[in-house]
């Protein structure tokens, strides 16, 4: 685990050092932690079955890399709406499971993947802005 997350922090740095920001690829950093820390402990302790707690962090290591690519080559459009839709589309599983507010993990993960698609979605406004 700490290898991965070592690995996680040489990309944001990377990200870093071609002088885009680093939120989205840090939000989603700490969406994959949560997201494994919810699929190894809530296990029988929700009212959900334990493939759908390693769906939603398949689905959130789906979306982290989508972040990740659309930093990396932030100069493409469609990677970063890539990612926006890959977000999106998390956003709306945890919301249909009823898993957008409270405090548990999975209401804490739903909020830091918000943050990050915003964040994704300001660079496509600024994107869409600089083109005009």
């Amino acid at each position: 685990m700490a290898d991965r997350v070592l690995h996680r922090q040489d990309e944001a740095a990377a990200g870093n050092a071609a002088g885009v920001p680093l939120s989205p690829v840090l939000f989603m950093q700490q969406a994959r932690l949560v997201a494994q820390v919810a699929a190894e402990s809530l296990e029988g302790d929700v009212d959900l079955p334990p493939d759908t707690l390693w769906g939603i962090h398949s689905l959130v290591e789906k979306g982290a890399d989508a972040v990740v690519s659309a930093v990396r080559d932030i100069s493409l459009d469609h990677a970063l709406n890539d990612a926006s839709d890959e977000l999106a589309g998390l956003l709306g599983v945890l919301q249909a499971l009823g898993l957008a507010a409270g405090a548990s993990l999975l209401g804490a993960l739903h909020t830091i993947v918000a943050m990050a698609k915003t964040d994704i979605d300001a660079l496509i406004s600024s994107a869409a802005g600089g083109e005009a």
